[in-house]
């Protein structure tokens, strides 16, 4: 079998209907690789800053606005490639918002994060149907 040459420009290029792994950079992909470490370790007394999940949204909030922020991603079938970069950078904040709410620096009022993640998650559907 002969080996397929890789340019540089043929790494770059997202074909159309491509999904790619896990919608972000290699970068944003070790941040769930480490999260889920960390609270692994957290097993075994490792402190954590924080709950898992404020820190998925988190997450997932840097990877949408990274995806938004990436004309290629709109050709894909990345799931975030529809998503406005507003969408992206409030789930940020709901996610630093319930980070430190969990470690107890601030307040989140009692507000559930799934209900507020899933009210969001629904204005967001009905913005990308229109």
């Amino acid at each position: 079998m002969a080996k397929k040459k890789k340019t540089k420009s043929s790494r770059k290029v997202v074909a159309k209907r491509e999904i790619c792994g896990l919608h972000c950079p290699s970068w944003t992909t070790w941040l769930f690789v480490l999260l889920g470490a960390w609270f692994v370790l957290s097993a075994f007394d490792v402190p954590t800053f924080g709950g898992f999940w404020s820190w998925l949204i988190l997450i997932l909030g840097v990877c949408t606005v990274v995806c938004a922020l990436n004309p290629a991603h709109r050709k894909t079938s990345c799931p975030f490639a529809g998503v406005p970069i507003w969408a992206g950078v409030l789930t940020i904040v709901i996610g630093a918002w319930f980070v430190l709410g969990d470690a107890g620096v601030i307040t989140t009022f009692g507000i559930s994060l799934l209900y507020l993640a899933f009210f969001i998650g629904t204005i967001v559907l009905l913005k990308i149907k229109k």
